[in-house]
Formats: C-alpha cells, structure tokens, sequence
C-alpha cells in the first residue's frame, strides 16, 4: 500500500526535478553568455571624425 501512494507522486517528482534542472541550466547560460558577450573597459566610437569614449 505505502508502494502505491509512493507512485502515484512519482510524476509530481520528477516535474519539479525536470522544472528545477531547466531553470538552473538556463540560468547558467544566461551568466556564461553574458560573461562573454559583455565588453569590459573603455570603448572607442568614431563618427563622422569625431570619437567618443565610453565605460561599459
């Protein structure tokens, strides 16, 4: 009897399991992504002739 109550919450389990690996993978790419797409220091424009310098 305590087998089959056990069984019947497996699906609700493993949701949460499958939910909770999903949310944490996407948070990880999203903080590697941005460590390497976000430039750090200063960053030179030029327009028309004239530069800017900008801190990112």
């Amino acid at each position: 009897m305590i087998l089959f109550g056990l069984l019947s919450w497996m699906p609700v389990i493993m949701a949460v399991v499958v939910f909770t690996a999903v949310i944490l993978a996407l948070s990880y790419m999203l903080i590697v992504a941005r460590k390497k797409l976000v430039a750090q220091g200063d960053v030179k424009i030029i327009l028309w002739g004239r530069w800017y310098l900008c801190h990112v």
